[in-house]
């Protein structure tokens, strides 16, 4: 984030336990560098008002935490919410699985 010069960044997580050490851990360090976390989102398995509040709040650099299944509703919201293009950056933390295959909500 500091290469890049971002001096504030949203966060979208999944409500599980390892999501929230982890984003607890980004907190201190964003804290420690300077980065200001512009709003902290959270869902349980619809992410739809989440991503919506991502919008609300003007978010443009977002760090989301979740599991792959989560992944896909959060991508498919983020397209409806027009959360995508070149004024907005996301980075997901974990591991995903990708495949050739799509299917559709």
């Amino acid at each position: 984030m500091q290469k890049f010069g971002w001096s504030k960044i949203a966060i979208l997580q999944q409500a599980e336990e390892v999501f929230i050490s982890t984003v607890e851990d980004l907190e201190d360090r964003c804290k420690d560098a300077g980065i200001e976390i512009v709003t902290r989102q959270s869902f349980l398995s619809d992410p739809t008002d989440a991503v919506r509040n991502l919008r609300r709040q003007d978010a443009r650099i977002i760090v989301g935490l979740f599991y792959v299944v989560a992944a896909r509703r959060v991508l498919c919201e983020m397209y409806k919410q027009q959360l995508y293009g070149r004024s907005y950056v996301w980075f997901f933390i974990g591991e995903f699985s990708y495949s050739s295959s799509c299917s559709s909500h």
